[in-house]
């Protein structure tokens, strides 16, 4: 069985710039999920690389930062073949919603994001406006999930001791609530039909 200890203690110094390298790919279409890599990142920080939170932190930061302008990139180059009136509502779309397309894009998982990026450089979105605020937005994401995660992460072991509580609790109401409907099912059927 492979052991993360092992490949921590041999692999541990490379790891921040092998997640860049990953957030990089993920810029590529490849499928590489940021939301993965992002809890990757926080475990690692918290329970094997305690000494470099924060250059794993940065260095994931840079690389969603840096992997959403290769996506805008990409889809500079391929806007070239979509029709005007295809990007004509492209651009429709962040007149209407503006800034806040930036922020509420950057959370939403599963390819969105993306496809956001890449829409942006077809609909020819202005590149500067598109690294400021995008910038802010991808930071604003990793600030918000790396933090908790990471504390999770270090609290992994007390975690589990209260999970195993919860699931004996959750076991014993679902135990219960099939025996209240066994019971009243039971009564029901039993009852005389008038």
């Amino acid at each position: 069985m492979l052991d993360p200890s092992s490949l921590v203690e041999k692999w541990g110094a490379f790891a921040p710039y092998i997640i860049f390298g990953l957030t990089l790919l993920a810029g590529l279409n490849l499928p590489i999920s940021i939301d993965v890599l992002i809890t990757l990142t926080a475990l690692l920080a918290a329970n094997y690389l305690p000494d470099k939170v924060y250059l794993l932190f940065f260095l994931f930061t840079a690389g969603c930062i840096f992997s959403a302008w290769i996506s805008y990139s990409l889809g500079r180059f391929f806007g070239r073949f979509v029709s005007p009136e295809k990007r004509e509502k492209i651009g429709n779309f962040y007149k209407k919603f503006g800034v806040m397309a930036f922020f509420i894009c950057r959370f939403i998982p599963f390819g969105v994001r993306n496809a956001f990026f890449m829409t942006s450089g077809a609909s020819k979105v202005p590149f500067r406006k598109f690294a400021f605020f995008d910038s802010l937005a991808c930071t604003l994401w990793c600030t918000l999930f790396f933090i908790p995660i990471y504390k999770l992460g270090q609290n992994f072991d007390t975690i589990l001791r209260h999970l195993k509580h919860l699931n004996i609790i959750l076991f014993s109401l679902f135990l219960l609530a099939a025996c209240i409907a066994f019971f009243l099912y039971r009564r029901k059927k039993k009852k005389p039909a008038k």
